[in-house]
């Protein structure tokens, strides 16, 4: 019997078989952003490589100069990132910092979460849940 997952990239949906999901969604990034009342919710699905690092600083940057509202972040299915990732989400922190709103991680993955705590990126982020 084969399970497959519907995944939304863009507005584009596929199916994908669930054996093999964890190889395709390693290569592949989706951000979507959604502001509501209180908050801007960014969610992240994939792998932040340097390769896609850029569509990671231009979402940051956007959210920076078209809302002042707070930020929350979801990595709860970001298979890996890469330090430049890393640097990426450090910078939007210190940035929205500045602007005295706050960025807060809402949900991360373990191996994320371990990476994280490795590098005491703990004590700079705000972890929710």
């Amino acid at each position: 019997m084969n399970f497959y997952i519907l995944i939304n990239l863009n507005l584009h949906f596929y199916y994908i078989n669930l054996k093999n999901a964890h190889k395709i969604l390693g290569e592949i990034m989706d951000i979507s952003v959604k502001e509501m009342d209180s908050e801007v919710q960014i969610k992240i699905l994939g792998s932040v490589k340097q390769s896609n690092v850029e569509i990671l600083r231009e979402t940051f940057d956007d959210v920076l100069t078209t809302t002042k509202k707070n930020v929350s972040i979801d990595l709860g299915f970001v298979s890996a990132m890469s330090s430049l990732g890393i640097g990426k989400l450090i910078y939007f922190h210190n940035e929205l910092k500045i602007q005295n709103r706050k960025l807060t991680i809402v949900d991360i993955n373990k191996s994320l979460n371990s990476l994280f705590n490795s590098m005491s990126l703990n004590q700079i982020f705000n972890f929710q849940g």
